[in-house]
């Protein structure tokens, strides 16, 4: 081989070791710009998903906070409901006990065999019937609050009820169908019987004091006085006016239980719809939402590996700013 041949394969020779080298650094240069726009990528769909998931959580906890104030508001109109027809269930029973007990003193004619768990000092002054009348107060006082409590709007019709009962003339709103009983319930002496429930019931514990003060004031009490008391007009009356309101109190209480059931069944609803609302919005945001977007990541993953795969440990070893771009954080996190 001549001189001129050896010169012409060395020059031929440094020139395709020169293009090797070129191309290597333009896959090099690829590489990088293609490892930069990688990273780039991860850092800008972070921000993405940060967004679209947050966006999701924020309508969630939304959800769940409007729940629980609906829960706090039904549980608070719940307890007020409950404490009202607590209050409603006891009217009639202490007007009958303080109308019983009175009975009874008048028939035993001594407080030692009516009241013996009551010690011999309180007997006049703190005994049942006393209890039951103090009771009635509380009670009148509580029905008469019921318009300016928050009741929900399906108490409406009981409340406008209740009004016109406890203000109203007894008689004629509930005995209107048969006018004799009309009639014989406005003729009954003692009490404001027309003038509604509360002024009733105030009558009746009143008149029922008298009668017990009238027969204590005597200086001696004899089986005739007893028979006379039990007898007297004014304690006739008072029983009778029992037997005419305690039927519109009930009926009261009546209306009060299904207004409640109704409004019960109506929360029920409610509640069943509300969680079919929820499982619907969740259905949807896992189908057309969280699995597309597992999609995507997974299919960014293989892309992520695929490239890494094409890339040679040589020129990884020779090149610095790849070395440091595929050992840092955000692409080892990328690929696991």
């Amino acid at each position: 081989m001549t001189r001129e041949d050896r010169n012409g394969h060395y020059e031929r020779k440094k020139t395709k070791q020169k293009e090797i080298k070129e191309e290597d650094e333009e896959q090099m240069e690829y590489l990088y710009a293609r490892s930069k726009k990688l990273r780039d990528t991860k850092s800008n769909n972070k921000k993405v998903v940060a967004l679209q998931v947050g966006s999701f959580a924020m309508i969630f906890v939304a959800y769940f906070v409007v729940d629980f104030v609906f829960d706090e508001t039904f549980m608070k109109k719940f307890k007020l409901a409950m404490d009202h027809l607590s209050v409603i269930s006891h009217r009639v029973p202490n007007l009958r006990y303080n109308i019983g007990f009175a009975l009874e003193e008048l028939a035993e004619n001594d407080l030692a065999v009516v009241y013996p768990g009551i010690p011999v000092a309180e007997r006049m002054t703190n005994n049942y019937r006393i209890q039951y009348s103090q009771n009635m107060s509380s009670i009148q006082m509580q029905i008469k609050d019921a318009g300016n409590q928050h009741f929900p709007g399906a108490f409406d019709r009981y409340l406008k009820e209740l009004l016109s009962y406890d203000q109203g003339n007894v008689c004629q709103l509930y005995y209107s169908s048969n006018p004799t009983t009309v009639s014989e319930c406005e003729n009954i002496a003692i009490g404001n019987i027309m003038g509604g429930l509360i002024l009733s019931e105030v009558g009746l514990v009143g008149y029922a004091d008298s009668i017990m003060t009238q027969f204590y004031s005597q200086a001696t009490r004899t089986t005739a006085t007893q028979r006379d008391a039990i007898n007297s007009a004014l304690y006739q009356n008072a029983v009778k006016m029992l037997d005419m309101i305690a039927p519109a109190m009930y009926y009261l209480g009546d209306v009060y239980t299904q207004t409640f059931y109704d409004y019960l069944s109506d929360q029920y609803t409610i509640q069943r719809v509300r969680f079919a609302i929820f499982l619907l919005a969740l259905i949807f945001v896992t189908i057309f939402v969280w699995m597309p977007y597992l999609r995507r990541l997974t299919s960014q993953i293989f892309r992520t590996k695929g490239l890494l795969n094409m890339i040679p440990m040589s020129m990884l070893q020779k090149n610095k700013n790849l070395r440091d771009i595929f050992t840092s954080e955000q692409i080892l996190s990328a690929i696991k």
